[in-house]
């Protein structure tokens, strides 16, 4: 009876310790800080040469993405790769930095191959 009792005990304090390791684990991810950036006074896609891309077609909100850098352009692509973006504004940042967006999409012109899709930030906030 007794080593069925003390197995029993043992069963129950593991429980309750993983119960508490995934309860950490879960505050710790909810208590991600995040940092203002200043972004750009200028937007290089409102200037003469990109045309179409002065032209609102979205907006944005609180994305997740990682920096990524493709000659020499900031692209800003979700986790899993299935969305990019190509900020005219954001301040230099080095690749592979947690970052999360919001801002107007702009139109990407019929004529032109882009690495992501154009949009002019309102925010950008850097994972600390």
């Amino acid at each position: 009876m007794k080593p069925i009792l003390a197995g029993l005990l043992l069963i129950a304090s593991i429980g309750a310790c993983h119960r508490h390791t995934s309860q950490q684990n879960n505050s710790s991810t909810q208590n991600t800080m995040w940092k203002s950036m200043t972004l750009a006074p200028v937007c290089r896609f409102d200037e003469g040469e990109y045309g179409q891309m002065k032209l609102k077609t979205g907006d944005l909100a609180d994305f997740e993405g990682i920096v990524d850098i493709i000659s020499e352009t900031t692209i800003i692509k979700s986790d899993d790769g299935t969305r990019s973006f190509m900020p005219c504004n954001a301040p230099a940042l080095p690749k592979g930095t947690s970052v999360k967006i919001s801002g107007e999409i702009r139109k990407i012109p019929s004529n032109m191959r882009l690495p992501g899709t154009p949009i002019k930030l309102s925010s950008l906030m850097v994972k600390e």
